[in-house]
């Protein structure tokens, strides 16, 4: 397998690019974050941390561009993708992390940080110091929705009333 170098001694070319008009806890933004500090934890290099407000208008900058950037790369990405699904792709020198949903990005860039990075949740501990991908990286995954459970409990209606029993009596 041929792989490109994207953290090597600790330098990199790279920048990580995520929609300007992200706000708050906008997932590309959120991500874009972890996975920086993410190689940081894990290679000791700081990589650059941007917008795609900030140029390339030649098309040739190394980026790994999250969520859906302002990039005539960013057209490689599938339009039909399902909230469950995130891609990684490496496009020429760009790696693409994107989602059909905020959550499928958050997946996405969680899925890059275990595989390529090899963070162990468990120990929080990072088994790689340098970061390389596959030439041919063209992923399209889906993954589980966590179960989400609600406890109702004590739940006041009309009037205070608190169970059932008490809206037999209107």
């Amino acid at each position: 397998i041929v792989t490109i170098d994207i953290v090597k001694d600790g330098k990199t070319d790279y920048r990580i690019v995520r929609r300007d008009a992200a706000t708050g806890n906008d997932a590309g933004r959120m991500s874009a974050i972890k996975l920086g500090q993410a190689i940081k934890a894990a290679t000791g290099c700081a990589i650059e941390l941007t917008t795609d407000w900030t140029p390339d208008e030649d098309g040739k900058a190394y980026e790994i561009l999250i969520g859906k950037v302002e990039r005539p790369a960013h057209d490689q990405i599938p339009t039909d993708l399902a909230k469950d699904e995130f891609v990684i792709l490496f496009v020429d020198n760009k790696i693409l992390i994107d989602g059909g949903s905020e959550s499928a990005i958050t997946n996405g860039v969680d899925y890059f940080i275990e595989e390529y990075l090899g963070y162990d949740e468990e120990n929080d501990t990072y088994a790689k110091t340098d970061l390389l991908i596959p030439e041919a990286l063209n992923l399209r995954q889906t993954f589980d929705y966590p179960y989400e459970v609600y406890i109702i409990h004590n739940i006041k209606g009309v009037n205070g009333f608190t169970n059932n029993e008490d809206y037999n009596d209107i």
